[in-house]
Formats: structure tokens, sequence, C-alpha cells
């Protein structure tokens, strides 16, 4: 609604009237978080994944303490409500999870790294709905494994696997020989890489084959391998940056939107998030730029449009520093970035992820906090800056000064009227507009309210209908008509304070809690 001071000529769109600082540019809105689970002790990672097939977004964690991975069901497909399920009790050390159709059966498979178990595994969804599962060892002797993805790195048709050792300071990749995951070729791209922790997969130089990216944590490392002859027989190792204190965690995104993969990345020890500029196109050189220059030990990143207006935003994680935050890409070319944040008590936030989880057209953000044993999301509240509206419909062009704009149903035919004021001294007037048949139909319900500012829609004598409040600064008063037949055809005006001096603003509510909006006198007519 228009706030004191706010004032349009005319009421040509609801948009013009709410004005650009209202709607376009607004922060996007998060809601408090609903916590999906506080009982996942130690929780590391959290994924997001359609796990029953049914059309929703589910969670998958793993967590280090409980030694287990679990997913969690999208009961009602809107976040509203989660069962647990347990897909392995005995997973000692887990710290990541992810997912991909390993076996080739359509079903979303689950793949994971313990560090303690010092395993590379996965979990194959048996009957494709996460109601029973199967685990599939790949590598048993992965000392420290932090990290593991999925992609098609030798280009045959389905999909093998990348790990990270922390411990043994490995990077291999395993061959999915037959196709269906049953058994696995290790191929070592590097065994002395100190604190190997985060790995991701991408075509980085564009050529349409798969190459390989790693996150080292000891040796300040984002690394990545060139995957020479497109089917992973060879390799060619270079870094991105070799001075990335505390590099934990690397992910890929086209940052500045000019056609070709560019690189984020989290830096643990250095509590910075950058991302790199695949500068040539090729991978061949890159240039750093700093998204955040204090997060205290950042921990997890990943690129999202988080906003729709056709950019990559950031979304990230920080342990020490108990955050989970956003960045918009303001200029949509990664040249400038502005801080959100979404929680900072959020104990050791681990993980982040971020799905439209209620299915509503926006993306949410969901959080795994180690510390709190806490999984929880984020709805995203807000209309975004990129709505679209694909043509103006001229309501009006005579409201002088029109100060006010309210939505709702005044005459009860399941579509939504407007409510207007206008300002004029004197002779200010209340309307409402039924629009429902094409050619919007005006009807006043007073025609004198002296400079009303601002108005309110509540159905205040529990009648079933919508009345209609109002605040006039002209005549110092607060008001309210009710809609006598729930048509909007008959109103009477009912004053509730004829004294409030300057009346600019107006609002409803159960301030006494006693489940009654207002307990007015009997109304007086008013020349209708």
């Amino acid at each position: 609604m228009l706030k004191s001071g706010d004032s349009c000529s005319g009421l040509r769109l609801l948009l013009i009237c709410l004005g650009s600082g209202l709607l376009w540019g607004a922060d996007i809105v998060f809601d408090v978080p609903m916590d999906v689970t506080t009982t996942f002790t130690g929780v590391r990672t959290v994924h997001i994944e359609d796990v029953d097939g049914d059309g929703d977004d589910d969670l998958v964690a793993v967590n280090s303490t409980l030694n287990s991975v679990a997913w969690w069901e999208n009961d009602s497909g809107d976040g509203s409500s989660w069962t647990e399920h347990t897909i392995d009790a005995a997973f000692s050390g887990g710290r990541f999870v992810a997912s991909g159709d390993i076996n080739g059966d359509g079903h979303v498979d689950i793949l994971g790294a313990a560090m303690v178990d010092r395993d590379i595994v996965w979990w194959q969804n048996v009957n494709g709905d996460g109601t029973a599962w199967t685990k599939h060892t790949v590598d048993t002797n992965f000392n420290g494994a932090r990290g593991v993805q999925a992609g098609d790195i030798d280009g045959d048709g389905d999909l093998d696997l990348l790990g990270a050792a922390f411990t043994a300071d490995d990077v291999s990749w395993w061959e999915n020989t037959l196709g269906d995951g049953t058994t696995w070729i290790e191929h070592t791209l590097n065994t002395d890489l100190n604190g190997a922790r985060r790995v991701a997969i991408d075509d980085l130089d564009g050529d349409g084959d798969l190459d390989l990216l790693c996150a080292a944590a000891n040796t300040n490392r984002i690394v990545w391998w060139q995957n020479l002859a497109g089917n992973g027989s060879s390799w060619v190792e270079a870094d991105i940056d070799s001075a990335f204190g505390g590099a934990r965690m690397v992910a890929t995104a086209d940052v500045d939107g000019d056609g070709d993969m560019d690189v984020l990345g989290a830096a643990g020890g250095d509590n910075i998030v950058s991302w790199w500029e695949n500068t040539n196109g090729d991978a061949s050189s890159w240039t750093e730029h700093l998204i955040e220059d204090f997060f205290n030990s950042a921990t997890d990143v990943l690129g999202r449009d988080m906003d729709l207006d056709g950019d990559i935003d950031v979304v990230g994680a920080a342990a020490n520093g108990d955050d989970i935050a956003w960045w918009e890409n303001t200029q949509g070319d990664g040249s400038s970035w502005s801080f959100n944040l979404i929680k900072g008590d959020f104990g050791t936030a681990h993980s982040v992820a971020v799905s439209d989880i209620n299915k509503d057209g926006d993306l949410d953000i969901i959080g795994a906090a180690f510390s709190d044993n806490t999984i929880s999301y984020w709805e995203n509240l807000t209309i975004h800056r990129s709505a679209f509206y694909p043509e103006e419909t001229i309501i009006s062009e005579a409201l002088t000064l029109a100060h006010a704009v309210e939505t709702g149903d005044i005459n009860g035919d399941g579509e939504q009227d407007l409510i207007t004021a206008t300002s004029v001294t004197d002779t200010g007037e209340v309307a409402w507009w039924n629009l429902s048949g094409g050619t919007p139909v005006k009807i006043v319900i007073t025609p004198a309210f002296s400079e009303a500012r601002n108005l309110g829609i509540a159905d205040v004598d529990r009648d079933g209908y919508l009345d209609v409040l109002g605040a006039a600064s002209g005549e110092n008063t607060v008001v309210w008509w009710r809609n006598v037949l729930g048509d909007g055809t008959v109103w009477l005006e009912n004053t509730i304070d004829p004294l409030f001096s300057g009346a600019r603003y107006v609002a409803t509510g159960d301030i006494d809690g006693d489940a009654s909006w207002m307990q007015l006198g009997p109304p007086t007519p008013h020349g209708i």
C-alpha cells in the first residue's frame, strides 16, 4: 500500500502507484527458518534431490557423529512437513553426499564420502521411491574421503565418480566400467594434493567434455584437470589459484554471463569468497574477483540466480561465523556484489543448498548447522525485481492525487478488486473498482474524505464481507465503512476516532487477543 508522503497523479497500474521503491529493487525477503530436523547430530552436508520421484525436491544429508545418511521426504510437496528415512546407519565419519543415476535404471541414487571409513560408496535406490537401499562400495581405502561427485568423465554415456581424500592427499576418478555401478577402475589424478577436500565436474575449456576440479585446504589451491582426449585417458593439471588460504569448496557457474564456465571458491583460512573469471573462455587464464572479504571460516559456496533477474548470484555458509548468506550480482557481470544475511546464528553452518522447495516459482535456501544438529529451510517470500508484467492495464487517468491503493474481493465474486483513495483537500474520494467484467467499473464508497492518506481491508464486523478502513489527515480521523450487503453497493461509515490529528495510516489486527477485531457502536449512515 502507499505510505505517508507517497502520491500518484493517476492510477494507471497497481505497480505505478506502488512505486519503484516498494517492489522493483526490493530486497528478497526470507521467512523465519523452518527446521526440518534438530536431531541429526553433527550434520555435515545437505543435498537437494527428488529421491522418491514424485516431482518435488527432498533433502539428503550425512553426519559425522551418528555416522548416518538419511533423506527427508517433502510430504506435501510444499516444504510444510517432512518425514525422515534412513539410508545407512553405519557410515563412519561421513562428510559429503551427492546424487546421480549410477546404474542407469532411471532412479536417483545417493553417493557418499566417509572420512573415518575411508570409503567412497553409492546407495542404490532399489524401488525408485527411497523405500529400499542397497549399499555398493567403490573404494574402501580412500584415506580421509571428504568429497565425491558424479559425471560422465569418459564420455561413454554412464556416470563415473570423482573423489577427494583429505588424509591421503589423493584426487581420483573411478570409471563405471559396465555402466551399472558394479565394477570400478580407479584412475589417480594426484597423490600429493595436501588436504584435498571438495571436487567439482564441468566443461571449463568449452570443448564439450568434462574437466575436473578440486579445492585443497592445506595447500591453499584451487586446481583443475583438463580432459585432453575427452575420455579420461590423458590429463593436464593446472592451478586456478595457488594462494587461496584454506580452500574448502569449489563450484562452477557462468558468473559474468559471457557463456563460459567460471569458478567459485570458499577459503576457510582467509575467510573469503571469490570467483575466478575464465578470461579467454578456454580455461587458459583466470582472474580472481573478491565477493566477500570476511566470511568467517567460509565453508560452502554455490551459484544460483536467487533474484531471478537472469544472472548468477552466490550463496554461502560460514562455519565460525554461523552464517548463511547470499550475495546479489548487482551488475550481472560479477563486478559488484551486495551482501544479504539469511541467518547469523546458525551454529557452525557447514552446508548450504538452493531449491524451489515449495514449488512457488522462486528459490528457497536450505542450510545444515553442524553444532546445532539442525537442517533448516528459509522460504523465499519476495515478488522479485524481475517479475514480468506483460502489458499495462489503465484503470483510470483521472484520479487526482491518488494516494492509496489496496486489493480485495469486495463483492465476493472470487475476483480481486481495487480500492483507491485520492487526497484532494475537502473532496478526497474513496472508491472501489470491479475488474471482473473486463472494463473497470467504479463504485464510490465516499465522495468526501478530505486528504485521504491510507486504506485498510478487513472484515471488521465479522459478517463474512470485506469492509474498508481509512485514515484522513485533512479530517484528522480514522473511520471504517461497512460493506452492508457484501456486494459493495451499500456502505455505512463508522468513526473510530474523530480527533486523530494528522491521521496517515491505518491497519487491523487482534490486539487484545480476544478473537474479536473491534467493538464499535452502531453504524452511522453516510450519504450514499
